[in-house]
């Protein structure tokens, strides 16, 4: 875990805790020897079910050091019994943020996220340091977990006729392959937890195996309809948390990500591995106008001829869009399949008929009644 020092120059959050108090408030969140007053009370109080958590991540550290700081600054304790009921006050500060990370956490198909999710804190993070509609991207973060939920990730395939042979030790999440510290460990009742913890966030020591790979794919272009008809109902949403879920789907397999968002005009952005921040803005962003639909459809197809021509090959379009566009756009679908691009198709409260429809390698079609949950499941089929 890092210091003090450096986690007031990485954190924003920390830049008006500056009180002397703050290393000893740290070391206590941390579990780096706290020792004094102050550090003790901090230690002691610490909730468990954020203690495993609060040691190794430094963003929710330095949520919990900002409360942390500031109740011990409103106050100044002598005794240890005053000094723990200083930083109960902080810690109760703490779990109402925890409440406000947790809704940017991945939800899973029943609705409920967690609080000690490193993800959800990471993006809560960044909520705070990017202008954004909060109520709008916890929607759509809410949405693209049960989407992320419903695709499922793609974990590593077995290559047929290579046979397996452990070659070391890597992370991961597959409880058959832990290495035998871990498998240990997660026989304590103290421990336990942690491994499981580890396992959930493919962060646990197991053996790595000849024989498997990670399935290789190439690029995905999402051409993301922005048009005034998207602004209908949750058509915007639901379109943006299935961009989200796919990007994030890629990002795990390694895949170059693009999103070109289009009207009347078009908007590339170019989706770096991991950038939540670029993220939230593209979510919070719209374009309005019309829809050109066959120069999203060019602009898609020259995309993935471009990382073609770098060496990427194997690219696929995604089209979500209500699909109410003007102007011919046969010659950019002919244009797609002659670039050995793959065409998928989300229909977002309409339905499709003719040429695009028949041009798409799978078309799936979600009307307004089906903008929920249990229309999720057909997002399946276009991956």
């Amino acid at each position: 875990m890092i210091g003090w020092a450096e986690a007031r120059e990485r954190h924003g959050i920390l830049d008006r805790a500056g009180s002397a108090v703050g290393p000893a408030v740290w070391a206590g969140i941390t579990s780096a020897s706290p020792g004094g007053l102050v550090g003790n009370a901090v230690s002691d109080t610490t909730p468990r079910e954020y203690a495993a958590l609060l040691s190794r991540d430094d963003i929710p550290a330095a949520f919990a050091a900002s409360v942390l700081v500031e109740a011990f600054d409103r106050s100044f304790p002598t005794t240890p019994a005053e000094a723990r009921a200083v930083a109960l006050e902080g810690w109760t500060q703490f779990e109402r943020l925890a409440e406000q990370a947790k809704k940017y956490a991945e939800i899973g198909e029943d609705g409920g996220g967690s609080a000690t999710d490193a993800g959800g804190w990471a993006r809560f993070e960044d909520v705070q340091s990017v202008a954004v509609d909060r109520a709008k991207v916890q929607r759509i973060a809410a949405l693209a977990g049960r989407m992320k939920r419903a695709l499922g990730g793609r974990e590593a395939k077995t290559v047929k006729g290579i046979p397996e042979r452990v070659c070391g030790i890597t992370q991961g999440g597959d409880v058959k392959r832990l290495a035998p510290l871990e498998m240990a460990l997660l026989g304590v009742p103290t421990t336990a937890a942690d491994v499981l913890l580890r396992l959930e966030e493919h962060r646990a020591a197991v053996y790595e195996l000849e024989g498997s790979e990670k399935q290789s794919r190439g690029p995905l272009v999402i051409l993301l309809d922005e048009s005034s008809s998207m602004l209908h109902g949750v058509r915007e949403e639901f379109a943006k948390a299935a961009a989200t879920a796919l990007t994030q789907i890629a990002w795990a397999e390694n895949r170059p990500v693009q999103w070109i968002k289009f009207s009347t005009v078009t908007k590339s952005l170019h989706m770096k591995k991991g950038d939540s921040r670029g993220l939230l803005r593209a979510q919070n962003s719209f374009l309005t106008g019309g829809t050109s639909m066959g120069r999203a459809l060019h602009m898609g197809t020259k995309a993935a001829q471009q990382w073609a021509d770098k060496g990427t090959q194997g690219g696929d379009v995604v089209l979500i869009s209500d699909g109410q566009s003007f102007g011919e756009i046969e010659p950019q679908l002919e244009e797609l399949k002659a670039s050995g691009a793959r065409l998928f198709a989300m229909a977002i409260g309409s339905r499709w008929f003719g040429p695009l429809r028949e041009a798409a390698a799978e078309y799936v079609e979600l009307n307004d009644h089906q903008l929920g949950v249990d229309g999720i499941q057909g997002l399946a089929n276009a991956v």
